[in-house]
């Protein structure tokens, strides 16, 4: 059955204050092009980043990547229980209602973040504790990865809620200006900690001048935006319980995924060392350049896959998502060729001797990209239907790969042999999602025409 469309007021319409105007004169192709140049700018500074730090030596960059696998972790939790509840939700509310759950949702981000920062900085108590008792050097490094992780994953996540709201509202210009902020200040200091010789021994010093530079923009972000949100703790509380139900699903879902694809650097460090994390941090950070497309693609596919099931009867819903699967998979086909044909050259040319021969490790890590980005319409299609459930169980096989083949694949083949059974996890993980929204979607139709049937025969 078709849903009804509630007309728009001009009171109902997009609530961002700064550059509104300028969003919501932009037509659809605008607004894309922004999307992906935005998503190129975030790339290129990530890659950029740990291009200057993997020139330090392996084992430094191979701690740095380590602090880098938390920051995705906290960035897969605040977007499961922040962000995607805000994308799902925000285009259907109007007004002050609007504004209220962004308050909201606000508050569900920075509580979120205190309790990630606390979680972080006593694990990395524990384990110097366990480090001093032991008299093992390696631990300590275990534990000022956790140190500097407690101290950089509220900063990275709150200009990662600020990139989420601005594409959830269509506004890349905002989007854009806040990553090109965060760039400029990050690759400055860490060109210049590089230049200065400080990397060489002070690995850390990296991640304290991301997390500044995060928290710089972001907060200056927050400051332009603060008409947008009305806060307040006790309807916090409610909508965190009405988001719950749904929320914890995708959490776990989210949590699954990365950890089937992000321990994968631990379980290197432990079994083959640091310098052999620091080359798969490489390798993988190269890969993920060649998908700045596959990035873009996604920002602009999430809010549209939402609207979507806001806005179109479910047949067409369910034909829109699978269309943006197809679309996904022809240009990310693209860049993942590409930087398979390229990655040699690259490897040799940006980071450095150290790390030549590698070049195919990341070909296949770009596949798995490829692999990732496919799946990702119909991931976002079953949250639509309240079906992520379907989407957490698909994740679970990777981990399971991982754990059975990890260690085996590792020690027989180091990078390489971790790579293969990435590519095989994810394969397995993108063909279950695509089942399981082929047959989610299926259900939910016939279960739209029941209830249409009994409606007939109650008239």
């Amino acid at each position: 059955m078709p849903r009804e469309r509630l007309p728009m007021s001009s009171s109902d319409k997009p609530i961002l204050d700064f550059a509104r105007g300028t969003s919501q004169r932009m037509n659809r192709y605008t607004r894309t092009f922004l999307t992906l140049f935005d998503q190129g700018v975030f790339s290129i500074a990530t890659y950029a980043t740990g291009v200057f730090v993997s020139r330090n030596g392996e084992s430094q960059f191979g701690w740095y990547f380590l602090v880098f696998t938390l920051w995705i972790f906290g960035t897969e939790l605040h977007n499961s229980l922040v962000s995607t509840p805000q994308m799902l939700k925000l285009p259907g509310l109007r007004g002050g209602r609007a504004k209220s759950f962004n308050g909201s949702i606000l508050v569900h981000q920075l509580t979120i973040s205190l309790l990630a920062t606390l979680v972080l900085a006593i694990a990395a108590a524990v384990i110097r504790v366990i480090a001093f008792t032991a008299g093992d050097e390696n631990l300590v490094g275990y534990s000022v990865v956790a140190f500097m992780g407690a101290a950089s994953v509220a900063p990275l996540a709150l200009r990662n809620f600020a990139r989420n709201y601005c594409f959830t509202t269509r506004d890349p210009v905002t989007a854009t200006i806040l990553d090109i902020s965060v760039s400029v200040l990050q690759l400055g200091g860490i060109a210049l900690a590089h230049f200065t010789g400080l990397l060489k021994t002070h690995w850390w010093l990296a991640v304290v001048i991301v997390a500044v530079a995060n928290l710089m923009a972001s907060l200056m972000w927050l400051s332009m935006a603060r008409g947008a949100f009305v806060p307040n703790l006790r309807r916090a509380w409610i909508d965190f319980k009405r988001n719950w139900p749904a929320g914890r699903y995708i959490y776990l879902s989210s949590t699954l995924w990365t950890a089937g694809t992000y321990l994968y650097p631990w379980l290197i460090s432990v079994v083959a060392g640091t310098k052999q994390a620091g080359v798969w941090g490489v390798c993988f950070t190269l890969a993920n350049l060649g998908n700045p497309l596959i990035m873009g693609i996604q920002n602009i596919m999430g809010p549209s896959i939402a609207h979507a099931f806001t806005d179109r009867p479910l047949q067409a819903f369910r034909r829109y998502v699978l269309k943006c699967s197809v679309l996904f998979m022809l240009l990310g086909s693209v860049g993942a060729l590409t930087m398979a044909l390229a990655a040699e050259f690259l490897i040799r040319r940006l980071n450095g001797p150290a790390y030549a021969g590698y070049g195919r490790v990341t070909g296949l890590l770009a596949v798995t990209m490829l692999l990732q980005g496919l799946s990702f319409p119909t991931s976002r299609g079953l949250f639509s239907l309240n079906r992520a459930k379907l989407d957490m169980i698909s994740n679970i096989g990777p981990l399971i790969v991982l754990v059975g083949l990890g260690v085996v694949l590792i020690r027989e083949m180091d990078v390489m042999g971790a790579a293969i059974c990435l590519v095989i996890a994810q394969v397995i993980g993108s063909a279950s999602r695509i089942l399981f929204f082929l047959q989610a979607s299926a259900d939910q139709r016939q279960r739209a025409f029941g209830l249409a049937d009994k409606s007939s025969a109650a008239a």
